[in-house]
This record gives C-alpha cells, sequence and structure tokens, in this order.
C-alpha cells in the first residue's frame, strides 16, 4: 500500500504522506513525507493542526466572490487571534 503521494510543479514540490501513527501530513518542500508540515489531521487525537513548521500560515472563510470573511493565523506583518476569528464568524453566518 502507497503511504504518500508527491506533487510537482516546476520547483514546488508537495508531498500528502501517511506517517505511522495513521496521522495524514501536508508537507510542502520536501517528497515521500519529507519537507515542512503545513497540516496534519491526526488520527489518535482527532484534530487538525495547521502550520508549525516555522513558516506563516492562515486559515481564511472566504465568500463565494473571494473576500476574506475572518482569518486566524499569522502572516510576515499580522497575527490574527483564533478568538477574533471566531468572533468574526458569529458575524457572517
Amino acid at each position: 500500500m502507497t503511504d504518500h503521494q508527491n506533487f510537482k510543479n516546476g520547483d514546488n514540490h508537495f508531498n500528502i504522506f501517511l506517517n505511522d501513527n495513521g496521522d495524514l501530513e501536508f508537507n510542502a518542500n520536501g517528497d515521500s513525507g519529507g519537507g515542512d508540515t503545513r497540516m496534519v489531521i491526526s488520527n489518535v487525537a482527532s484534530q487538525v493542526t495547521i502550520g508549525g513548521s516555522g513558516q506563516f500560515g492562515q486559515v481564511q472563510v472566504r465568500s463565494a466572490t473571494g473576500e476574506t470573511r475572518c482569518s486566524s493565523g499569522e502572516t510576515a506583518s499580522r497575527r490574527t487571534p483564533f478568538s477574533a476569528a471566531a468572533a468574526s464568524l458569529a458575524v457572517f453566518s
């Protein structure tokens, strides 16, 4: 059974990897399970983790026309705590 799937577009390398714990990892800048982990769907903990690889990252909720309705995470110039995003979500739901 295959435990990974590699994707390549020019110099961009990504992979989806099922690790030994049964967690599904989404990695950038590598292949076959290597690289920087950008997102993990945990089998045991039943949670989704985004970030943690030393890179900036955000979760965004967007409208049908692509406008950002709320976001949580960090960019090089901005950090949005999750509680602010949750409050924004309540406004737009």
